[in-house]
């Protein structure tokens, strides 16, 4: 029989790969927290993965400060499951290979049924270091799940 971490691992899971919007959360080099909304896709260590311009408030913010927090749920479920999954990590926008792999990993997750092969919708070169828009990579701190008996239960989905 599994443990419950593995079934409240499965839980998260499932929400992260059901939905395609986090609420991200940042902090002003004031202090100031702000929060936006941002596509997301998530790679098999459930790094995070998400298209950002570097001038959005969010994207100023992660210039300044890495330390970021999200939520992913399904704004449709009903009233009092508050099934979701609260995280924190570090967020730095992407070159090179990371940048190759966050455009394979978005695009499948984005636009799945495209018909357009992984990585040929977003060429890398136009998403460097001084580009308008910059793909972004957060690596996930601490992940919780909620919803659980114990409101939000801490999970590792790293663990096999």
């Amino acid at each position: 029989m599994a443990d419950a971490h593995d079934d409240y691992a499965s839980v998260a899971r499932r929400i992260i790969r059901d939905n395609r919007y986090m609420s991200l959360g940042t902090l002003g080099k004031d202090g100031s927290p702000w929060v936006a909304v941002v596509l997301y896709a998530f790679d098999d260590d459930y790094n995070f993965y998400f298209l950002s311009a570097t001038d959005s408030q969010h994207g100023r913010n992660i210039s300044k400060t890495r330390d970021v927090a999200f939520t992913i749920f399904d704004s449709a479920q009903p009233i009092g499951s508050s099934e979701g999954v609260q995280a924190t990590g570090r967020a730095s926008p992407l070159s090179g290979k990371e940048l190759v792999k966050a455009i394979k990993q978005y695009e499948m997750a984005v636009f799945p049924k495209s018909g357009m092969p992984a990585g040929s919708r977003y060429n890398p070169s136009d998403y460097g270091d001084a580009a308008e828009f910059r793909f972004f990579k957060i690596e996930t701190k601490e992940l919780y799940v909620t919803g659980t008996e114990d409101r939000r239960t801490k999970v590792d989905l790293r663990k096999q």
